[in-house]
């Protein structure tokens, strides 16, 4: 090796792993939420990468390798983290505890450094495997080209399955290449290699095609191959392979059907589904209208290497097939492989082409140093090349600033502890890189916009029930605070299939729903002045690490911003409110034929509410076998994996409230209730919630509807929270013995209710039984002396005049004054009516 390319080698790999080292700490911070600071905590951690999350919290879950805690990811991985953060633990004297700031800062560093020097690793192995197959200058040149790649350096700064599966891919790779004329011991170190990489990734098992094209490409026809079947290197190869696999994987062997399970984004099968677009999720939208294959060229390589590598690596792949040697083309030969696999998926992501880009950059150098031999005139060669590295390693070292920054959310947080007044309520969203977490949910009131249930219920909800149901979200919030790539960018890019979501989200960050922008927040890759604007970046790439963040006031005329948003939601494209509200007018005139004919218009935005209505028009015309066929097509949605089934008859009713339709909307919510046998604790949950969400609907138009949505919720889901609105409303009918039961089973389940235990004891009262009247009145005044909230003060006196009422004896009025004066010396604001309450039920009792 010479001076001069020794030098070069110390100096470039030296910047590589400063730039993958920087910020290797991110997310340690001063700024401590004031509730943790009460507790005495002085610093904080905040993390964002939900995938890295996940990949700890299945590592430290990981008991029993044949059941494994995922299935989207291979096992190694897990290993691997679980042996770093076991080594954690030893040294801290203890387990991790990944739900204090100690330990998820543990976890999380002690997991970023293994993925610092795996993505280290790889520029070993691409640097070895160049100078083993065309010299040190080539060599060099790949160290140039991909030392500082963007999409390399964020993968080195987060732990996932990526960099690791890079690094085995290259390195199976390397070996499978040269394989030609090696002995056994080759091919069994290609399997194992082959196997691990399988272990992290299954399209790892591409490498075994690239084995088998090197290791009989020197045969010649037919016999030439039968004869290299019969020798037994390549059959060592694949059994190490097989074994490898099934040793790192034993549920693959012993429970082959986990991998077909798909409950959630946890197991293979659905992420697949996910993957493929078979299952819409709100994060796969913003991939709705990009192009297979072509979108990773025209938009996420330049997003992750910038353009000019971009081009270079897609003129070596082409050269390498057309021009290149047997080591070349069995390199593209992998990169196709690999691409075909991710290429046409309809979720498409920055951080697929991490494994291709180690293979490509040794290409792009292989085509650049050969050509500087051949050329003629070398200096048109520099002024192709040194600007394409120089613009290379600037949008490296920009980025990598990204990590010597606060991330935008802290910052946000910061800044609303600094001007957002205590108390006040902020709406934020749920997802992987939501504001949830960046600031203090007990300084301010969290409260969540939730539109994943409109999303869940695309064919059953109506727009106009969609705008509704947004409207309520936003109702009691002061303020709003979302990033960019959360639901914004994803929704927005699919208007039509999600109209109502895609406008609201619109004119939300416009400023054109009555809430106002306070401030953004966002952390561009920069250096020297120099600023790479990626707003419009591939939003996982952007949510790792540097979200643009809005935070919204809310206008005095919110109301009237609103309200002309909703009435004009009907409206746009792809809502079929206006057909949908004709066919239910055609309908009450008896024009059946009319109705079909808007059905007809509505179908394709609204397929559920179509056959819902189209079984009722079967129904008036007397034609029972059609409206149960009718009833079944609305019911397919269950077997939709992209909605939520326990939130469809949620959708119908809103939306049949939304048309006027009271009566059919309860009829839609028992025919769903007779059929929650079989649900899941969490979707009877769900589904119990949604059922009180119409409810509260009902209460406008008829409250005996309200009380028949509340009672099932409470069916469905037995909770206070489901049983107190029912049991209330029971109550205020007059009917005490059923409204007694209710309270008292919401009181089997958490007795320290005090407003539970107050109404019960007004229910009993009512009903003449004096006994349990008391016992629960003094329940109540009990776990109010203890500490528990007492409630309005109208539900106090009650209170207090209800256990007055029902003593007969000196001690119950001594319990009263106690109660009332404890009362009064806890709330200020109420001593003087209080104590004059006491003294006034004093006087009564001591009257002969």
């Amino acid at each position: 090796m010479t001076p001069w390319v020794r030098a070069m080698l110390i100096a470039t790999a030296t910047a590589a792993c400063a730039l993958r080292i920087t910020g290797w700490d991110r997310g340690e911070s001063d700024f401590v939420h004031p509730e943790a600071a009460r507790r005495g905590e002085t610093s904080a951690f905040y993390h964002f990468h939900p995938d890295e999350t996940t990949l700890i919290h299945a590592s430290l879950a990981l008991d029993d390798p044949r059941q494994p805690p995922l299935t989207a990811y291979g096992m190694l991985p897990m290993y691997l983290a679980r042996v770093v953060l076991e080594c954690v633990g030893w040294f801290q004297q203890g387990d991790l505890d990944t739900d204090s700031v100690r330990g998820s800062r543990l976890a999380v560093q002690g997991v970023r450094v293994l993925s610092i020097l795996l993505s280290m690793a790889t520029l070993a192995v691409m640097w070895a495997l160049t100078r083993s197959l065309w010299g040190e200058r080539t060599a060099l040149v790949a160290l140039l080209l991909v030392g500082a790649a963007p999409l390399a350096i964020q993968q080195a700064h987060f732990y996932t399955a990526d960099g690791l599966f890079a690094l085995l891919a290259l390195l199976s790779l390397g070996v499978a290449i040269r394989v030609r004329d090696s002995g056994p011991w080759t091919f069994v170190l290609a399997g194992l290699l082959i196997g691990a990489t399988a272990a992290t990734r299954l399209n790892g098992l591409l490498t075994a095609a690239v084995l088998a094209v090197a290791y009989f490409s020197s045969a010649s026809g037919c016999r030439g191959v039968l004869q290299k079947l019969r020798r037994q290197e390549i059959w060592y190869a694949a059994l190490a392979t097989v074994v490898t696999v099934v040793a790192l994987q034993p549920h693959l062997l012993l429970d082959p059907g986990s991998m077909l399970r798909a409950t959630g984004t946890d197991d293979f099968a659905y992420s697949m589904a996910i993957a493929t677009g078979q299952i819409l999720r709100p994060w796969s939208l913003a991939d709705t209208h990009t192009t297979s294959f072509l979108h990773f060229w025209t938009a996420l390589w330049p997003q992750g290497v910038g353009w000019p590598l971009t081009l270079l690596l897609a003129l070596a792949w082409v050269r390498a097939v057309f021009r290149g040697g047997i080591q070349d083309r069995l390199l593209a030969l992998w990169c196709a492989l690999f691409f075909l696999t991710v290429g046409d998926l309809h979720t498409k992501h920055v951080r697929y082409l991490l494994p291709m880009l180690a293979p490509l950059g040794m290409l792009a150098a292989r085509m650049i140093v050969e050509a500087w031999d051949c050329c003629a005139r070398r200096r048109w060669l520099l002024v192709v090349i040194i600007p394409c590295v120089f613009y290379t390693w600037i949008y490296g070292v920009a980025f990598g600033r990204i990590y010597r920054l606060e991330d935008a959310r802290v910052t946000a947080g910061r800044w609303i502890h600094d001007h957002v007044p205590e108390g006040a309520s902020i709406a934020i969203e749920r997802g992987g890189f939501s504001m949830r977490g960046s600031f203090d949910a007990v300084t301010y009131g969290e409260l969540d916009l939730n539109t994943t249930t409109v999303f869940a219920t695309r064919g059953y909800l109506s727009c106009g029930a969609a705008a509704s149901y947004l409207m309520e979200r936003l109702e009691r919030a002061d303020w709003v605070a979302v990033t960019d790539v959360n639901r914004y960018r994803q929704f927005s890019a699919a208007p039509e299939l999600y109209p109502v979501l895609s406008s609201f989200y619109t004119k939300l960050i416009a400023g054109d729903l009555g809430f106002a922008a306070a401030q953004r927040f966002k952390v561009y890759p920069q250096v020297a002045g120099w600023t790479f604007d990626d707003d419009q970046a591939e939003p996982s790439f952007l949510g790792f690490d540097h979200p643009a963040v809005h935070v919204l006031r809310r206008e005095s005329q919110y109301r009237a911003s609103f309200d002309a948003w909703r009435n004009s939601a009907a409206q746009l494209p792809g809502c079929a409110d206006v057909d949908l509200r004709a066919a239910v007018q055609a309908m009450e005139k008896g024009e059946l034929e009319e109705a079909e004919s808007r059905l007809t218009q509505a179908r394709d935005s609204e397929p559920g509410l179509v056959h819902l209505l189209q079984a009722r028009i079967h129904e008036r015309r007397g034609v029972a076998e059609l409206a149960r066929l009718s009833l079944e097509s609305f019911s397919d949605g269950v077997h939709d994996r992209s909605l939520a089934a326990s939130l469809l008859p949620w959708g119908a009713a809103a939306s049949l409230i939304d048309l006027g339709l009271v009566v059919e909307a309860v009829r839609i919510l028992e025919l769903w209730w007779e059929r929650r046998t079989g649900l899941t604790e969490v979707d009877r949950e769900v589904m119990a919630k949604s059922y009180l969400s119409v409810g509260t609907q009902f209460l406008a138009v008829r409250q005996d509807l309200a009380e028949r949505a509340y009672l099932m919720a409470a069916d469905i889901w037995e909770s206070p929270l489901t049983l107190n609105p029912a049991a209330r409303l029971v109550q205020e009918r007059g009917a005490a013995a059923p409204a007694l039961a209710l309270w008292q089973r919401s009181l089997s389940l958490a007795d320290t209710q005090v407003d539970a235990q107050m109404a019960a004891g007004r229910a009993a009262g009512d009903l003449g039984d004096r006994e349990q009247a008391l016992h629960h009145l003094q329940r109540a005044v009990d776990l109010t002396l203890a500490g528990s909230p007492a409630g309005p003060l109208d539900a106090v006196t009650r209170t207090a005049r209800g256990l007055h009422e029902l003593g007969a004896t000196e001690r119950t009025t001594e319990r009263v004054t106690e109660y009332l004066h404890a009362l009064a010396t806890r709330h200020s604001e109420w001593s003087v009516g209080l104590r004059a309450l006491a003294q006034t039920l004093g006087s009564a009792a001591r009257r002969p």
